[in-house]
């Protein structure tokens, strides 16, 4: 499998998504949430797959608010993935937190939630904790990325739980300069089982790992971006 490095990544990546009608400022933010995600061992191009075939439609596309209240905004995205609309989403509940001390927002109508994880490192400069929750119905999964405002790095957890209750799509983000957000989660158990897990310590392990010998990514990923990004090229320098 191709070895290639973090700087390469996010450069083709980013012209993958010009290549598919990102704006600039979000397709400059997108790639590089895929890069960190990438970089610390959280799968970031096989979530990024999984959204390729439908972002060419939903690249133009942007959040919507829906309503706005104090520290209390709820958006739609329209359908869309969250690499159209997640930075903007982290930046809205952060800026909220710095003037009411705590804020929720709410992401309505979006798919490929997990790549919220890739721009939450954003708080760390801000100062500010956030969470980052959602569930997967038919799965009956739990999802909960956060960070500590703290730490270099976020903490992730899945966890198999009996009964999701959210169908909608939806993604909810709580930040707060003053309050800890790290979740009590049910022991690990029959019913609660933990599915995925990852913290601070294991991401710059892998960062560590990817800075020395580069990214692994699979040929047909790598075929398939590279693909897409000669869209904007001048020449065949990828290859």
């Amino acid at each position: 499998m191709p070895q290639i490095s973090h700087n390469e990544l996010i450069s083709t990546v980013e012209k993958a998504f010009e290549a598919m009608g990102l704006r600039p400022g979000e397709r400059t933010e997108a790639a590089e949430a895929i890069g960190w995600l990438e970089r610390h061992g959280l799968d970031g191009l096989s979530e990024l797959i999984k959204a390729l075939e439908h972002m060419p439609a939903e690249a133009q596309g942007q959040l919507e608010e829906r309503y706005r209240d104090g520290g209390l905004r709820v958006f739609s995205a329209g359908g869309q993935s969250i690499l159209c609309g997640g930075g903007a989403a982290i930046d809205a509940a952060l800026s909220m937190a710095c003037r009411h001390g705590l804020a929720t927002v709410r992401i309505d109508n979006c798919h490929n939630r997990a790549l919220i994880a890739g721009f939450l490192p954003r708080a760390a400069y801000r100062k500010t904790g956030v969470l980052a929750c959602w569930s997967n119905r038919h799965q009956s999964r739990l999802h909960l990325v956060w960070h500590s405002g703290v730490d270099r790095f976020p903490t992730l957890r899945v966890q198999c739980r009996p009964r999701a209750s959210s169908a909608d799509q939806s993604l909810t983000l709580i930040a707060s300069r003053a309050l800890d957000l790290q979740p009590n989660l049910p022991p690990d158990s029959s019913t609660h089982r933990l599915l995925q897990a990852a913290d601070p310590d294991t991401m710059e392990a892998a960062e560590k790992k990817a800075l020395k010998n580069g990214l692994t990514v699979s040929e047909q990923t790598w075929a398939k971006l590279k693909q897409i990004a000669r869209g904007v090229l001048v020449d065949d320098g990828l290859d």
